[in-house]
């Protein structure tokens, strides 16, 4: 598919079966919804993320010119 060709431009193929982020999504049940990375790893409290009305996202410091959502 052309989404595989963008992966394999990008030489990230294994993005292709990233699908948990999608799931966020579904979880209209709750008035927010906080999704980190299993990687991610925090430092300090993060109680003001709940506090945000915008779609906030971090740039992924390896690939500079990308956000990681």
């Amino acid at each position: 598919s052309g989404d595989s060709a963008h992966l394999t431009l990008m030489k990230r193929p294994e993005l292709g079966v990233t699908l948990t982020k999608l799931h966020c999504w579904s979880l209209t049940q709750y008035s927010k919804c906080v999704f980190m990375d299993a990687d991610t790893l925090v430092l300090a409290n993060i109680d003001d993320l709940f506090e945000r009305e915008e779609l906030s996202a971090a740039p992924d410091p390896g690939w500079p010119d990308c956000f990681n959502s």
